[in-house]
């Protein structure tokens, strides 16, 4: 989806509201809400990772470094 963000968000939002819960699919959105400056989005979706897969390092790492971004 490179060059196509708004298109990715859409595809990984509509995948996290369709599919079973999946913290891979919420790290993923949280990372494109990130790229896209969205970062209160971004926090969120790893939020929503990390109430599927608390010990999830990948999704606590994003979440920290988003904890210092406003």
């Amino acid at each position: 989806m490179q060059g196509h963000l708004v298109e990715a968000i859409k595809i990984a939002r509509d995948g996290v509201n369709t599919a079973d819960p999946d913290a891979d699919l919420w790290i993923y959105l949280c990372r494109l809400d990130a790229q896209n400056h969205n970062f209160e989005a971004a926090k969120d979706a790893c939020d929503q990772a990390l109430r599927i897969a608390p010990s999830n390092q990948t999704a606590r790492e994003l979440r920290t470094r988003l904890d210092g971004v406003n």
